[in-house]
């Protein structure tokens, strides 16, 4: 996902048709259903947090919709999943021991390294991560940049 440029910021030259297509785009995604900011029912404690925190951000800079409301919850969820495993492994350590007697690596390990891996697959499809982020932003630069020799020379490029 990620931020998007409205047509009025983009600098530099465009042809008519390009300009067109980005004024469609940009109609395009304000069709969508807007996100509803109440969390899903049933989501509880630190996935609440987490959803309350990074909902009114990405409003605020992408076209999020309420196609996006799963994978949104899916993140939080994986969030939540990720602190209490990082907690009970903080608490216990890394090793525990079992109900043998023998030590044995905190089981927690193996389910916060699975709540990272969804949370880095999520993140970056909602643009949450910084190479996301640069991907986004490496683009509109390209777009910013004129494509004709001389308008770059005219606007100090």
């Amino acid at each position: 996902m990620g931020k998007i440029k409205k047509v009025e910021n983009i600098k530099g030259h465009m042809t008519k048709e390009q300009l067109s297509q980005h004024k469609d785009a940009e109609k395009a995604l304000k069709r969508y259903p807007k996100l509803n900011f109440e969390p899903p029912q049933g989501m509880k404690g630190k996935a609440v947090e987490e959803w309350n925190r990074i909902v009114p951000l990405l409003a605020e800079n992408t076209p999020v919709s309420e196609l996006d409301r799963t994978l949104i919850e899916i993140y939080c969820n994986a969030f939540a999943q990720y602190k209490l495993c990082e907690q009970e492994v903080n608490h216990d350590g890394v090793v525990v021991t079992s109900t043998t007697g023998t030590k044995v690596r905190n089981p927690y390990i193996m389910e916060e390294h699975e709540a990272i891996k969804t949370i880095k697959v999520t993140a970056t499809e909602l643009g949450l991560s910084v190479n996301a982020r640069a991907k986004l932003e490496l683009n509109n630069a390209k777009t910013d940049k004129p494509s004709d020799p001389f308008e770059r020379v005219l606007s100090g490029g």
